[in-house]
Order: structure tokens, then C-alpha cells, then sequence
């Protein structure tokens, strides 16, 4: 082999392990903010469920509520029917 054709092959080599790295380094970065991202989303979703379970519950209480002011009323209703 001469010179040339090594010094050709080594700089293809340098171009080629540039590319690697240069692509290395920005799956290392996506896969760290990917990391980062999901830790964001399920935070996200954690607290989204939070909100949701606290509506439900919220919502359960003035069903509650709404179911005894009913019976309440037909009670009174009842009562005052009697008289």
C-alpha cells in the first residue's frame, strides 16, 4: 500500500470517527433529555391524576350532598304533607 492510499484511508477513518462521535454525543444528549422528558411526563401525569382524584372526590360529595337534600326535602315534604 502506498503512502497516498494509507494517508487517504487514515483521514477517511479520522472523517468517519468524527461522524461517530459527533452522532454519539447527540444520541447521548437525546437520550438524556429523553430521560428528562419522561421524568417531566410522568410528574405531569402524577399530578394531572392528583387534580382528577381530587375532582372525583368533589364531585362524590356534592352527589352525596345532592342525594341527602333531596331525601331531606321529601322528608319535610312528607311531613308537612301530614299536618
Amino acid at each position: 500500500m502506498d503512502p497516498l492510499s494509507i494517508s487517504a484511508s487514515v483521514a477517511g477513518l479520522i472523517t468517519l470517527a468524527d461522524l461517530v462521535l459527533a452522532r454519539g454525543f447527540k444520541f447521548l444528549k437525546m437520550i438524556k433529555n429523553a430521560n428528562q422528558e419522561v421524568t417531566m411526563l410522568i410528574t405531569e401525569i402524577t399530578s394531572l391524576y392528583g387534580v382528577l382524584h381530587s375532582l372525583q372526590l368533589v364531585a362524590l360529595r356534592f352527589e352525596s350532598e345532592a342525594i341527602d337534600r333531596k331525601r331531606n326535602h321529601h322528608k319535610l315534604h312528607m311531613a308537612l304533607r301530614q299536618y
